[in-house]
């Protein structure tokens, strides 16, 4: 087509410019693209940042200093202008006076990371702790693009090395900075603060007045005594305020089991297996329950020492686990969509080790079992876990509990029975004697016929 006499130079003007110039710009930036990121969608220069400066005894204000030093600040987009000074410094100064007064501490740049685009996100991202209100539209848009950017390196970048490390204490802290950042709260907030109308500014008369302090407790009170505990708010606010509190969810462990599969006892060096049911107090869907007389099913109705009963659990459970949808979280000061979900993590708290790395659970909607399997000591004794069950997207909703575990010498394991070496002679009308006769038949057969060559 292109070399026949009537083709029209717009055309092959049109394909020089497509194969010389267009497809070439494309596909360098894609390659210079996919140069510069993880496969997680981070830079190269932040998880470079990232490992050299991450510590596993690290303050959280550290870590949140270290969040901002990231690459992605100095980006086009979200980095510091100039023209911002002014508009920041007087931000930083509300940040300033709130932290005074409300955390307790000084709001202060990093010594370690001085450039302007980390002090840019760090201004902005305590004006987000703190609800410190933007009048500057442009700088409230980037703040909003620096929270989903902090919360996406929070959970791919820094929690990915600190659990790799195996770092209980750094990973805890990290996934209180993504409640932080999905609440729009500051770390040692009550979580009261999460609820419409409840703020820094009227939550401290509201605890030193009625002592109330939590979520939970506030649904644990009678509705005239709810009413009388937030009279801060008027007719309207209290019943949002309700509402929003109904919502978030509440949630318990039920059941914790240690088990070796096959044994009674746990053994040193064994191979452990933890079943973990968690369920959601509060939960709008319920559990159909089972019928009478059918089979167990549910851990929580398993004894400790119904071993059998316990493998069967752990073989089928996947199998019979019904695919739930997570529920959208309520997070008013983040920009978008958030689906609540939780870390369980289970760690040498003695230590400071995480035994296995935290499970992120993302179908949360009613109840959910999980199976996790890692290797007991080397030594006998008695050992105590801590297992936990962390939000990523709300603070006060998080359970711990303590798990024992009792390592003992295997010469307490019953001994095995001995194996039966001898084959037993088939019966004389069974398939297998038949077929035995035959073969004595055939191999008679042979030996004669080898003994008549010979004669010959």
């Amino acid at each position: 087509l292109l070399v026949e006499a009537h083709t029209s130079p717009f055309v092959l003007m049109l394909y020089g410019l497509m194969f010389g110039f267009i497809m070439p710009f494309y596909v360098g930036r894609w390659w210079y693209n996919s140069t510069r990121y993880q496969k997680d969608g981070i830079l190269n220069p932040t998880m470079g940042i990232f490992f050299k400066n991450i510590r596993e005894h690290i303050s959280q204000r550290n870590l949140i200093e270290l969040l901002t030093a990231a690459s992605e600040f100095s980006e086009d987009d979200l980095k510091y202008r100039p023209s911002e000074e002014k508009a920041l410094s007087e931000i930083a100064e509300n940040v300033q006076r709130v932290s005074r007064r409300y955390a307790l501490e000084n709001f202060t740049s990093s010594k370690k990371f001085t450039s302007k685009d980390n002090w840019k996100a760090n201004v902005l991202l305590h004006a987000h702790f703190f609800c410190v209100q933007i009048s500057d539209a442009n700088l409230a848009d980037q703040q909003q693009q620096i929270v989903m950017t902090a919360l996406t390196l929070v959970h791919r970048g820094l929690l990915q090395i600190s659990t790799v490390h195996n770092w209980y204490n750094c990973s805890t802290l990290l996934m209180n900075i993504s409640q932080m950042l999905v609440q729009g709260v500051y770390a040692f907030d009550a979580p009261l603060v999460q609820l419409p109308g409840i703020t820094w500014e009227n939550q401290p008369a509201i605890y030193k007045d009625k002592g109330l302090y939590s979520i939970n407790q506030l649904m644990r009170m009678p509705a005239s005594e709810q009413r009388q505990a937030l009279d801060v708010l008027n007719d309207k606010q209290f019943e949002e305020a309700i509402r929003v509190a109904k919502v978030i969810p509440r949630i318990e462990i039920s059941r914790a089991l240690l088990t070796v599969v096959g044994d009674r006892v746990i053994t040193h060096q064994s191979i452990v297996t933890l079943v973990v049911k968690i369920k959601v107090a509060n939960a709008h869907k319920m559990i159909s329950p089972r019928k009478k007389g059918a089979a167990v099913v549910d851990i929580e109705e398993i004894r400790d020492e119904d071993t059998a009963a316990i493998e069967s659990f752990v073989a089928n459970h996947e199998k019979t686990a019904t695919k739930q949808s997570p529920p959208e979280a309520y997070c008013p000061y983040f920009s978008g969509r958030k689906d609540s979900q939780w870390w369980l993590c289970f760690a040498n708290y003695q230590g400071g080790k995480l035994v296995v790395p935290p499970v992120r659970i993302g179908d949360l909607d009613t109840d959910r079992v999980i199976v996790l399997s890692f290797q007991a000591p080397a030594m006998e004794g008695k050992f105590k876990f801590h297992l936990s069950v962390k939000s990523d997207s709300y603070i006060g909703c998080d359970v711990m509990q303590e798990v024992e575990m009792t390592v003992v010498n295997p010469s307490t394991l019953p001994a095995e029975p001995p194996v039966d070496d001898d084959i037993s002679e088939p019966e004389q009308d069974s398939i297998a004697a038949q077929m035995a006769q035959m073969r004595g038949q055939q191999a008679g057969a042979r030996r004669a016929g080898d003994e008549s060559s010979d004669e010959d």
